[in-house]
């Protein structure tokens, strides 16, 4: 699991959760994380490679999904603060 986790980008920073939880010894944990974290740049590295030469045609295609998911979350955190205004902001207005 941890070898997987290490390789999908939103359980890479809570992967260590499940295993702390589990009672992993260090070793064991720090070998699979260096195995995941290696395969995962292994294949980021031969992705570039391989995909260098069509790098204009996924810069067309890569470009309006990044600028879609900034403006889903920037849209997201606004509506947040909007909706659940901080307690200094609160008491500011009593």
């Amino acid at each position: 699991m941890l070898l997987f986790g290490r390789l999908v980008p939103a359980l890479r920073t809570v992967v260590a959760l499940p295993a702390g939880l589990a009672n992993m010894r260090l070793v064991p944990f720090v070998l699979w994380t260096l195995a995941g974290s290696v395969l995962w740049s292994s294949l980021l590295t031969l992705a570039g490679y391989l995909l260098e030469s069509q790098y204009e045609r996924i810069g067309k295609w890569l470009n309006p999904v990044a600028t879609g998911i900034f403006a889903i979350i920037a849209i997201w955190y606004l509506v947040r603060v909007l909706r659940h205004p901080s307690a200094a902001r609160r008491q500011g207005a009593k």
